[in-house]
């Protein structure tokens, strides 16, 4: 047909109804199928009709660009994606084929990625390392927490009375096989008497309630302490003694409880080694969580100072390790319970005890049967929370985020100065190495 304006011949199919030819009635012709249309879309450059783009086209969900049919993408949702985005923002799970969005994915131990459902199912977090393991290769602890096959056998045994899991530390071992304490044959085990507090806190400078677990290599004669102490004598796997737990302590008699334990120990030349650890538990069972947070971020911020205060064999002990928090979790916490139900007991400063305890335990220092040592470790552990137990998360970060370690150690000073117990500063001077304090002339 001929246009009645320019007098060229054009294919009429591709101009229907018209008498004019598509470039003189102002149309566009279609890249893909050649029909002249008033109207056009841009497809990455090409002018297309309708029914070409409806055809043969989708536009990428993610990044709005078009994208041929055959290229696009199924996501999880039902939406269609181009290849670029496809392979930065989605992932396919290796088990079950599933589409899904690439920040959801996670690694199994073998190196495939699953799906958050197909993980689920099939693997977990261990309880103490955090690494992924396969749920039929994992194992309960006695907490309730399921361990990778690693930290299981480092930790954990099972007892060959009743066949339950136990802690390794707290296996009995006998030349007839491995027990817990309930099903162990005759170990020495004993019960301490009562404790009778006073009134007299002038010593130890604090009110808080606490306790200590003195571990020992050798404890000759101590049987002979049975119903004389307030003490239990424990069995312990992982050291050569007996491990001495106190009652619950209370005042200045607390204190002398231990001063008449060390003195027995001294006679009978107790010792203790790099096996043996001290622990001291002090008593947080009335604070509000804002108090158990700013304790958690007081003695975060401060590990430095205390880490200087002991032998550096412990430094890299497996008892006590380094946290494994920072503040940015200490600050997020909503329920201290739960928070502390996650955490791992053998941190030097274990937040676990408060789910079982209602306390936080000290672990770091070493295993000693000194009896200033344990009560000096006492005091100014005591005196500290009770001051970080009197402030908020944000007044003690304010307080001792930007202060170096010297400075740190001015300051719990100074607490034990404010709290009458000036003796301290002297005794960890000396332990701690540190020369530019300003207590060092004093001390002199």
């Amino acid at each position: 047909m001929l246009c009645e304006i320019c007098g060229c011949e054009f294919d009429v199919t591709k101009m229907p109804e018209s008498t004019e030819c598509g470039e003189c009635a102002g149309f566009v012709e279609c890249d893909e199928c050649g029909m002249w249309v008033e109207e056009y879309i841009d497809v990455n450059g090409k002018s297309l009709c309708e029914d070409c783009v409806d055809e043969n086209y989708t536009k990428c969900e993610d990044c709005g660009e078009w994208v041929a049919n055959e290229d696009a993408h199924e996501t999880h949702g039902g939406s269609w994606v181009c290849d670029d985005c496809y392979a930065n923002n989605y992932a396919t799970c290796d088990r079950c084929g599933h589409v899904f969005a690439q920040d959801d994915a996670q690694s199994t131990p073998d190196g495939d990625t699953y799906c958050e459902a197909c993980f689920d199912q099939h693997c977990d977090h261990c309880g103490h390392c955090g690494n992924v393991m396969w749920y039929d290769d994992s194992y309960e602890a006695p907490n309730g927490d399921y361990y990778c096959r690693h930290c299981y056998h480092n930790n954990c045994t099972t007892c060959d009375g009743c066949g339950g899991t136990i802690w390794l530390d707290d296996a009995v071992n006998t030349d007839d096989g491995i027990y817990c304490e309930g099903c162990a044959p005759e170990n020495g085990n004993f019960l301490g008497s009562r404790f009778v507090p006073n009134d007299s806190y002038n010593r130890i400078g604090s009110r808080r309630r606490f306790g200590v677990e003195i571990e020992t290599a050798v404890c000759n004669n101590y049987s002979t302490l049975e119903g004389e102490i307030p003490f239990d004598a424990k069995y312990d796997g992982s050291i050569g003694g007996k491990e001495f737990a106190s009652m619950i302590f209370f005042s200045d008699a607390g204190l002398a409880a231990i001063d008449n334990l060390c003195a027995f120990a001294k006679r009978n030349r107790w010792r203790a080694d790099r096996n043996c650890g001290l622990h001291v538990h002090l008593d947080v069972s009335d604070h509000p969580l804002e108090s158990l947070k700013a304790i958690t971020l007081a003695y975060y911020l401060t590990y430095d100072v205390w880490k200087a205060l002991v032998e550096s064999s412990r430094h890299s002990n497996h008892y006590c390790g380094p946290h494994r928090t920072d503040m940015m979790a200490i600050k997020g916490i909503t329920n201290f319970l739960y928070y502390s139900e996650n955490q791992n007991r053998y941190e030097w400063f274990n937040t676990a005890a408060y789910c079982r305890h209602r306390t936080f335990e000290i672990r770091m220092h070493e295993g000693t049967v000194d009896a200033e040592a344990i009560c000096n470790w006492v005091r100014i552990h005591a005196i500290f929370m009770d001051w970080a137990a009197k402030h908020t998360f944000d007044e003690v970060k304010k307080v001792l985020f930007t202060m170096g370690r010297t400075e740190k150690f001015d300051f719990i000073a100074r607490l034990a100065q404010e709290a009458g117990c000036s003796d301290l500063i002297e005794y960890y001077l000396n332990k701690s190495g540190i020369t530019d304090s300003v207590f060092v002339a004093c001390a002199v």
